[in-house]
Parts: structure tokens; sequence; C-alpha cells
């Protein structure tokens, strides 16, 4: 099963991952700072649902380079 169609680099990868985990604190940062801001809920959500989409792209990266390590 192929992860990415293009195989990207490790750098782009890697670079992927932590715009997901900025995009991950965010709107957690918001909902903590400050509380009347929007919707609690949608915050949390996106927050926790980005955070959890970085985790798994961390995975992949991390899979990516045990593959080329192996090579």
């Amino acid at each position: 099963m192929e992860w990415f169609p293009s195989k990207p680099t490790i750098g782009q990868a890697v670079f992927g991952t932590l715009m997901l985990c900025a995009l991950a604190a965010v709107p957690l940062y918001w909902s903590i700072d400050e509380p009347d801001r929007g919707n609690q809920v949608f915050l949390w959500v996106f927050g926790c649902l980005a955070g959890a989409l970085a985790i798994v792209r961390a995975g992949v990266v991390v899979h990516l380079m045990l593959e080329r390590r192996r090579r």
C-alpha cells in the first residue's frame, strides 16, 4: 500500500507534520485563552481532529524514514 502517490522527501513530510501540529494548536489555544470566543465545542473538535491527523502523519514520516533506511 502506498502512503503517498508521489513519495515526498523526508523534509516535505516533516514540514507537513509541523503544519498540522500548528493547525491543531491554534483552536485549542483560542478555546483555553479566551473561553468566550466562538463555539467551544467546534474549537475542541477541530483541534483534536487536526492533532490526531498530525499524529498519524508523524507515524507516516517515521515509516518513510525506516523504509528508506532499509534500502
